[in-house]
């Protein structure tokens, strides 16, 4: 049987729309096509590697885009209703391009949304919805769509716990009309226990089966046949048979063979929704990160505004421990940034003028003027929105399922009549006997089996993987995880604790330089921790913990503090017990000795953070800073490499401290200064070179990575955008159960 596809998209057909012995998948393929004309279309065809799919993304011509002299640009975001396909948003884009008083439009197939800004002083976003409606795209909001997808999640789970209860029941009750003795009880028992059957029967096929039902009707007005008409017809066949055959006191009743056939395909659909549901979340939880606020800056005076209304090369101001709204570049002022959502490294970067600061990220340090570089589509948000696509999209399998549906759903329900026709008419079977038959193919025609093993299959492996500490969050993850072909870490947080510690330090009083975790006999002199660990009190900084946690370990007494300076990017001055005590990355102008020169190279050279203690403006003594690997990680790395697995390291640190890690575990191939994006990039590389890609991360920022692998595994103490992007996650926050 041939497949129907769209003479303009060339998609699979869901609801044919016939016109000049042309036939297209939605009336948005219809009438670009007439908008382009027949030669046009097949010239863009002829043209090497154009896709009808992504037209949507060709420039728009305006015939009235420009802004009215008094007119103010403004912005909505809307979520549209009834995008079949990317010609759909081609249509909108088209359309509302030459409506006066449009500036630009921008659609997102994927989201069904559009970005259309226009001139606040001609039109209004409610015209905009009534012209976008028009072309037969009804506008819901945002939230309200977002809503609505929780609803129906909610919905389905509902009608899915009804039908467990009740087709529990009606397997119960079954069971003399399995066993052959339903006509040994007494007439009143036998109907009794009928008419229980059928009263459980009626709310599990015709509420809890709603959804399917509604779906039939839907396909067989459209007429295109789909599945749901499949699961409607056999459940309603061996309802209507035993509802028959209960009038006419028959012995057979199959009441519980339609209530099995709606529960385990609602188990299915309940799945499917909430997969989708899981993939919606990411945007949101990137919104509860970043503020809905932003200070702007226009000369002396200040205002907060909605995020949404900042526009670029505005100015906005951030002070200190405020989570920053926007990518944008620092034009005065200078920053001390905490970048782990986005690079996964403890340690704060230092930053001045004409430095790019990050959306989602956190400002340290005195108040700081930025211009706006990217209000809406910043870093974090891309990355956020790339984890969403890539969940929401169809997969291969996806589409050959549906391509498979549209021959499997005639060809079944065809069978079904046949065997009905040659039994009636050719074998003259009695009534009743001819359709059983044809019920017992329309049942075992629905995908009944899939829908029972694969649940099956997946709990039991579930089960047995959650007692190594492995939970997973994927159907397919297990047949992913034995593919795969290389693995790629990510360093800080995976193959590292991801804190910051105090790794080494070396003093005046000390002759030989002394681990962190040395023993009590090679303890530093308490004075000079005393007065260090004192001064880092005050301030909020990881350096500042790992100091104070070592201070603590070694028993030390903490001072008051006289007076307290904190200066970005370097560090602290303060005055303790009438010392003045400065911790920061350089010695200012302080002599360093040769023996304190050679071991602050060694520790740069390996990637650690140095900091050095000046008390009295003498060099007292230098602290390396570094995040210790996991005691596993090695072994574990051993492991996969005799399995034949390639082994990769890809971080936003810098080349130096990943250098180390990978030298100390042994891996040769490794990445730095890695954003979120360049790490998906990375995977979708290797993936084009045929290797099978797992890899390993715990930050917002692997997220993309995490959900472009071919496996993603997150670790247990992971970002809640990690969790949701990988297959699997390794509950105990430990690398062995890999």
């Amino acid at each position: 049987m041939a497949i129907l596809t769209c003479d303009l998209c060339e998609q699979p057909i869901v609801r044919p729309i016939p016109r000049d012995k042309r036939v297209f998948c939605c009336h948005a393929c219809l009438q670009l096509f007439e908008l382009l004309g027949a030669k046009e279309v097949e010239r863009l065809k002829r043209e090497p590697g154009f896709r009808f799919d992504v037209l949507s993304q060709l420039p728009v011509r305006k015939e009235s885009g420009s802004l009215s002299s008094a007119g103010s640009p403004q912005t909505v975001r809307l979520s549209l209703s009834g995008v079949f396909c990317p010609s759909c948003c081609t249509l909108i884009q088209h359309v509302l391009s030459r409506r006066e008083g449009i500036l630009s439009v921008k659609t997102d197939y994927v989201q069904s949304l559009a970005e259309v800004m226009y001139d606040a002083e001609r039109l209004d976003d409610t015209t905009i919805a009534s012209e976008i409606k028009k072309l037969g795209y009804p506008v819901l909001q945002r939230v309200i769509a977002d809503e609505a997808d929780a609803l129906n999640v909610l919905d389905l789970r509902k009608r899915l716990a009804l039908a467990l209860v009740l087709t529990f029941f009606m397997m119960m009750l079954s069971i003399p009309v399995w066993s052959g003795d339903l006509p040994l009880f007494s007439k009143p028992l036998a109907l009794t226990l009928s008419y229980g059957l059928l009263a459980l029967a009626i709310p599990t096929i015709f509420y809890s089966g709603w959804p399917f039902l509604r779906g039939a009707w839907t396909s067989v007005s459209r007429g295109v046949p789909t599945m749901d008409l499949l699961v409607s017809i056999g459940s309603l066949s061996a309802f209507v048979y035993s509802c028959v055959s209960l009038r006419l006191n028959g012995d057979y009743l199959y009441f519980d063979t339609a209530g099995l056939l709606i529960t385990f395909l609602l188990l299915s659909r309940v799945l499917e929704a909430g997969a989708k549901q899981r993939a919606l979340t990411v945007l949101q939880m990137v919104q509860k990160i970043l503020p809905t606020e932003a200070r702007r800056k226009q000369g002396m005076r200040e205002e907060w505004i909605a995020v949404e209304r900042v526009c670029e090369h505005d100015h906005v101001l951030i002070r200190s421990g405020e989570i920053i709204p926007v990518d944008g570049r620092i034009v005065s002022g200078a920053s001390d940034v905490d970048e782990a959502i986005l690079t996964g490294e403890g340690t704060r970067v230092s930053k001045g003028v004409r430095d790019l600061l990050y959306a989602g990220t956190t400002h340290y340090g005195a108040d700081v003027i930025v211009e706006v570089v990217r209000a809406k589509e910043t870093l974090l948000s891309q990355s956020a929105d790339y984890v969403r696509r890539a969940q929401a999209s169809t997969s291969t399998w996806n589409h050959l399922a549906q391509r498979i549906v549209v021959i499997f759903v005639p060809a079944v329900l065809t069978l079904g009549v046949i065997t009905f026709v040659y039994g009636f008419f050719v074998a003259h079977l009695p009534l009743a006997s001819a359709w059983l038959r044809a019920i017992s193919v329309l049942v075992i025609g629905c995908p009944c089996a899939l829908s029972i093993a694969t649940p099956v299959a997946l709990l039991s492996g579930a089960q047995a993987l959650a007692k190594h500490g492995v939970l997973l969050r994927s159907q397919d993850a297990m047949e992913r995880a034995k593919k795969v072909s290389a693995v790629l870490f990510d360093k800080t947080g995976t193959l590292t604790t991801g804190r910051v510690t105090v790794t080494a330090y070396q003093c005046t009083d000390d002759v030989d330089l002394q681990k962190a975790e040395g023993s009590s006999g090679n303890r530093p002199t308490a004075s000079w921790l005393n007065l260090a660990a004192s001064a880092e009190y005050p301030t909020q900084h990881p350096i500042a913990d790992a100091l104070l946690r070592f201070a603590h370990d070694q028993a030390c007494e903490l001072h008051p503090v006289a007076s307290f300076c904190e200066v970005g990017g370097w560090g602290v001055h303060a005055t303790v017990r009438g010392h003045s005590v400065k911790v920061g990355a350089t010695p200012l102008a302080c002599p360093v000795s040769q023996r304190f020169q050679k071991t602050c190279q060694t520790w740069s050279a390996a990637g650690s953070t140095v900091s050095y203690v000046i008390i009295d403006d003498d060099v007292k003594a230098i602290l390396s800073f570094g995040s210790e690997i996991r005691p596993e990680a090695r072994a574990v790395i051993e492991t996969l490499k005799r399995d034949g697995c390639k082994i990769l390291l890809a971080s936003g640190d810098h080349p130096q401290a990943v250098a180390h890690i990978a030298d100390q575990l042994g891996i040769t191939q490794w990445y730095a200064r890695q954003t979120p994006l360049d790490k998906a990039r990375l995977v979708a590389a290797l993936k084009k070179e045929g290797t099978q890609v797992c890899f390993v991360g715990d930050g917002i920022n692997d997220a993309p990575a995490l959900v472009e692998a071919n496996l993603g595994v997150a670790m247990g103490a992971s970002a809640d955008l990690a969790l949701e992007a990988g297959h699997m996650i390794l509950a105990n926050n430990t690398l062995r159960p890999l």
